[in-house]
């Protein structure tokens, strides 16, 4: 056993200098970048990006400076040049004579910052006092969503018109007219998951060990709301055709958020694959460990029954597999050999040694 334990030592050694090396996110990299459909989507994301961050050295004419713009130039097909012959147009120009592919260039740069401003500050502000009028209740429970009511009541693009109208023209205008439309509709989700968990026995428990609000508020309930808060991240990503990354320990939510699943353990990528796959034939035991005790509806009166074994220290995880105390079909090699995260099928990546053969 000595003898054994020392041979294997440089092995295990290098094993954990490459782990060093090769990072989660640069596995997550590697994997994404394997998908065509991946990298198409985030060349054509940063394509968009570029452009809209770059637009200023990148249009030929400056649509907003009216001393570059002439009406001679209105209605100039692509590829016409003005009338001085200084400036070509890539794809026309409009009847003003501004040239379209640079009124495109800076209209994407304010409609993505509008956009992305206006919805974040939107979602914290709504979230807040969604969360507040929850947890404290009674009057400010009822002033709130009293407010929130009247303004739900009129149709969303008539109030922002008319907040429009009465703060004027500038894109700040514009986005403090649509956090004051699109606030409404995060308070009141948020307030009603939040009422639930309210009465709950952990936030009693909080209220209890005298924890401050603030952190009951967020650090407690405020987790605990987010079922609501995923409904309309759906809707948003079928409404706006968006992608996110959505990182949980509830492998339930997750089956019906995600496209692709990626399961990690101790800070390694175990398995990785799309969706239908992870749930459907899982192939690492830690994934088929943590998919047994997910809660099913066709699954009733089953009792629970935790991975067995003690959790090892993410400080000084074991050498060789990370899973291997835990795991029923750990062998000698998995105590020595960390595995390398391989292709098993298109698409469906794993590292275990059982895959090899």
């Amino acid at each position: 056993m000595k003898a054994s334990a020392t041979a294997g030592a440089p092995v295990v050694a290098r094993d954990r200098n490459a782990a060093r090396e090769e990072t989660p996110f640069r596995r997550f990299l590697g994997i994404f970048f394997e998908v065509h459909v991946a990298k198409a989507a985030s060349g054509v994301l940063a394509l968009v990006l570029f452009v809209a961050v770059a637009a200023p050295w990148l249009s030929p004419q400056n649509p907003y400076d009216l001393a570059f713009v002439d009406v001679m130039d209105a209605r100039m097909p692509p590829g016409g040049t003005s009338w001085t012959g200084e400036i070509t147009f890539p794809l026309g120009s409009d009847g003003a004579g501004r040239d379209m592919l640079s009124a495109i260039a800076c209209g994407l740069r304010i409609s993505l910052g509008v956009g992305v401003m206006s919805g974040v500050i939107a979602l914290l502000i709504g979230m807040c006092v969604g969360l507040l009028a929850a947890y404290h209740g009674g009057r400010v429970d009822t002033v709130v969503m009293r407010v929130v009511d009247l303004q739900l009541s009129f149709p969303a693009i008539l109030v922002a018109l008319i907040l429009v109208a009465v703060l004027g023209k500038g894109v700040d205008k514009v986005v403090i007219a649509l956090v004051l439309v699109q606030w409404a509709y995060y308070a009141r989700t948020v307030r009603g998951g939040a009422l639930v968990e309210r009465r709950k026995e952990y936030i009693e428990a909080a209220t209890c060990l005298a924890l401050s609000h603030r952190r009951i508020v967020f650090r407690h309930l405020l987790p605990n709301c987010l079922p609501p808060m995923i409904v309309l991240f759906m809707e948003l990503r079928s409404q706006l055709d968006l992608a996110y990354l959505f990182i949980s320990h509830d492998l339930g939510v997750v089956e019906h958020l995600s496209d692709r699943v990626v399961i990690m353990h101790l800070g390694r990528i175990v398995e990785s694959a799309d969706t239908d796959r992870i749930f459907g034939e899982p192939s690492h035991p830690y994934t088929r460990a943590l998919l047994q005790e997910v809660p099913r509806l066709e699954a009733r009166k089953t009792a629970c029954r935790p991975i067995e074994g003690e959790i090892p220290s993410p400080l000084d995880p074991p050498d060789g597999c990370h899973f291997h105390p835990r795991c029923p079909h750990a062998s000698a090699r998995c105590r020595q050999e960390a595995p390398a995260l391989r292709e098993i099928a298109p698409g469906w990546h794993s590292a275990c040694h059982l895959n090899e053969g």
